[in-house]
């Protein structure tokens, strides 16, 4: 079978406006080369869970049932601040190819950011994102990432920076409906890495640098 081609795709969702053209290729792994011009992506509708069902309702029982023993006190352990959840890997095994993401707005935690380009692109088990650029309510950051699974655990890689002036600190915090704290810009720059298939693994084995210098900060 040969390549399919998608050449006027639209999507007209709340959370999600788009149009773009794809080549799907059949193979051991879908081969897709394409695009995606996005007028609006709201991630924060699309990745809302849904509220879970509620339970049925039990029948009354004929006799009451005598007082259930109380539950032993759990034992105190080390506080866990971040949760343990697995990284969503087994999907980037079934595509290879390159996929070219442009939004014009771009929901995330309630804030707006705007101009998103993102080329990304898969190849022998290694995800790239470069460039990586987008205009948050505070300034444009640029950057790229990098997924290698050949590592295990797999490897993580992200290079982030600020452009021109920096980040206006009083900006993102009204856009996150805060009073703002801070006057002025900051320079930021991350260059760190990570390995494993959880949240917590990630955290865990963090390293790189992250640096922030403030310009006329108040």
């Amino acid at each position: 079978r040969g390549p399919l081609r998608i050449e006027a795709l639209r999507i007209a969702a709340p959370a999600l406006a788009a149009e773009g053209a794809f080549t799907l290729t059949p193979g051991r792994t879908l081969g897709i080369e394409g695009r995606l011009q996005a007028e609006r992506i709201g991630l924060d509708a699309l990745t809302q869970r849904a509220p879970a069902a509620a339970p049925a309702p039990t029948a009354p029982s004929p006799a009451a049932a005598p007082p259930a023993a109380p539950a032993p006190p759990a034992e105190a352990g080390e506080p866990r601040v971040i949760p343990d959840i697995a990284l969503p890997l087994a999907g980037l095994a079934t595509w290879h190819g390159r996929i070219d993401l442009r939004a014009a707005l771009l929901r995330i935690d309630g804030m707006d950011w705007r101009d998103l380009h993102a080329a990304i692109a898969q190849d022998q088990d290694v995800l790239r994102v470069a460039p990586l650029t987008v205009t948050s309510p505070g300034g444009v950051l640029q950057g790229e990432a990098r997924i290698d699974r050949r590592a295990d655990p797999p490897a993580y890689a992200l290079a982030l920076r600020s452009t021109g002036r920096g980040l206006d600190l009083a900006a993102l915090r009204r856009a996150r409906g805060e009073a703002p704290s801070l006057e002025g810009h900051a320079q930021i720059a991350i260059d760190v890495t990570a390995r494993g298939t959880t949240t917590r693994a990630l955290a865990a084995s963090l390293s790189g640098d992250a640096g922030l210098a403030m310009v006329d900060g108040r």
